[in-house]
């Protein structure tokens, strides 16, 4: 066969020489072949001194590189193997190097077949355009009230703890002295504490309607994803009241609104995607569902001579743990609170927030 300059073999051969086949090579021109560093992953790249470079094909059916035009002639964008392969790299999600808009997880050593949708600036941008066109949002503001509201809740829970150390104390001395003076003590301190109850059940039910207007307000927010939310905005705030479901689903309800409020909520997935628990919701729930006033009046009947010492000692505990655990549950709620507002109004789009988690 006869080889000029621009169709060259692979390599170089030297003049005279035979190829694989065993046919005589014969090399004319002045440009000598040379072989570019640069390899693809499926081939690789022979060109001449003067720049020419074309594409060895190494058969039919490989993946091979995009190509571009430069200045009439085709060359090959360089492969970068790192990418694809990042050898050595922390383990973590990972643009996809085969599909596009994707993530897939990278072990440390090979890829997984765990996959995600990547989250885009474009989604972002879209939304906060769709918000500026009027699209629903509410303010930080309600948030901030129902924050100060719980706060008030959580210093007076912690006000009635030491009130009920006050009043078993006192109960324990009329219990062991019955005396008048004794007694008298005793009907001043439960008269204000039915006050300071009636107080704290006015201030619950108050911070309840608010928390849950804002909790239909965010589930309606034009920043929140809702392929992440699970329920409709109505069911979400009936679950609070309705029997047994009240268990389990408000806790529901707003870990989807937490997810839903993350601006990388796209690559979630949907509704029925096992989302993580956020930490604090460990906190939160189980307070929650201990929560109470407590009942200093319980502790007065219990101080009665018919009954021995241990029940009003009971008594006292369990009012104590209702007031410690509105405390806790006050305190939680409002880091969740604010957690949802920091990711409605979260400036990169790509933030994840596993710090959180």
């Amino acid at each position: 066969r006869r080889v000029d300059g621009r169709h060259q073999s692979i390599g170089h051969e030297p003049r005279g020489s035979r190829n694989r086949t065993g046919d005589q090579v014969e090399v004319v021109g002045e440009r000598t072949p040379v072989e570019s560093p640069e390899r693809s992953g499926c081939g690789r790249h022979t060109g001449d001194a003067s720049g020419s470079s074309e594409r060895v094909d190494f058969g039919p059916g490989l993946d091979l590189p995009a190509h571009r035009v430069k200045d009439g002639r085709m060359s090959t964008v360089p492969y970068d193997p790192a990418a694809a392969f990042p050898i050595g790299a922390p383990e973590g999600w990972r643009a996809d190097p085969n599909l596009a808009d994707t993530e897939r997880f990278w072990d440390g050593l090979h890829w997984t077949d765990e996959t995600r949708p990547s989250v885009r600036p474009g989604t972002y941008a879209r939304t906060q355009q769709a918000l500026a066109e009027g699209g629903r949002s509410g303010s930080r503001a309600l948030g901030g009230v129902v924050q100060g509201l719980l706060t008030l809740c959580g210093l007076l829970a912690a006000a009635l703890l030491l009130y009920t150390i006050i009043v078993f104390n006192a109960l324990s001395i009329w219990r062991l002295q019955p005396t008048p003076a004794a007694e008298q003590e005793v009907d001043k301190l439960l008269l204000l504490s039915t006050l300071a109850t009636w107080t704290d059940l006015g201030l619950r039910t108050i911070t309840g309607i608010l928390f849950l207007v804002w909790l239909g307000i965010r589930y309606t927010d034009t920043r929140v994803d809702h392929r992440v939310l699970r329920r409709s905005t109505g069911v979400a705030i009936f679950s609070w009241i309705i029997p047994v479901l009240q268990l389990w689903w408000p806790a529901q309800a707003v870990k989807d609104l937490w997810h839903a409020s993350r601006p990388d909520a796209a690559r979630l997935g949907g509704v029925g995607a096992r989302l993580p628990v956020p930490s604090v919701f460990f906190v939160w729930w189980p307070a929650w569902l201990l929560a109470g006033s407590g009942s200093t009046a319980v502790m007065t009947v219990l101080a009665q001579p018919q009954f021995e010492l241990k029940w009003l000692i009971w008594g006292t505990i369990s009012t104590g743990v209702q007031q410690l655990a509105t405390l806790i549950a006050a305190w939680a709620l409002i880091v969740i609170i604010n957690q949802v507002e920091d990711h409605l109004v979260a400036d990169d789009p790509t933030a994840a927030f596993d710090g959180n988690i």
